[in-house]
């Protein structure tokens, strides 16, 4: 990655809030510099209260994608959760790969999307803000290296505070 794009990545992480798909270049660039099928931020985790919120891109423009309280029980069988705040991780670094693999919520949410290869962060900023960054690769191809995981744990503080001002504009909008 040349200084250039990551200039560009960055940008488009602070540019994220004011796009009518937040976040949705910077998923965008983020998916295609690391090779990945999906490129996907958890604005709102799915719970018995509230539906989860997304936005993803999958090489056809981002999207928003919210799951109800009927696909909660899927988000809470995903063994990718609670993951060391604000650090990125893999999937085969945190969980056995060989026991994910032949585990319920992998044969029947991941594998149909053909996803192998996980990489992610639970970010967490003030005032209680979560959210979750999570890039996937297909079967078939590498998992994601030490420079790739690099890179984006520099990502990571850059994100966090566009979450917080994402939050905040909201707030203003509201009161507005």
């Amino acid at each position: 990655m040349t200084l250039a794009q990551f200039s560009e990545l960055v940008g488009a992480i602070y540019e994220g809030p004011l796009e009518s798909i937040p976040w949705g270049t910077a998923l965008g660039l983020l998916r295609t510099l690391l090779r990945a099928n999906w490129a996907t931020l958890i604005l709102r985790p799915a719970s018995a209260g509230q539906p989860a919120l997304l936005i993803r891109d999958g090489g056809h423009g981002a999207e928003v994608y919210s799951t109800g309280y009927t696909h909660f029980q899927s988000f809470s069988l995903d063994p990718f959760v609670g993951l060391p705040l604000d650090q990125i991780v893999t999937l085969d670094e945190v969980i056995d790969p060989v026991r994910w693999m032949q585990g319920e919520f992998y044969l029947k949410f991941i594998e149909p999307n053909r996803i192998r290869f996980i990489l992610g962060a639970d970010i967490r900023a003030e005032g209680g803000i979560e959210c979750r960054l999570r890039i996937t690769r297909v079967p078939g191809e590498q998992n994601f290296s030490a420079r790739e995981k690099a890179l984006c744990q520099l990502l990571v503080p850059h994100l966090k505070r566009a979450v917080l001002l994402h939050s905040r504009l909201d707030v203003i909008e509201t009161e507005r």
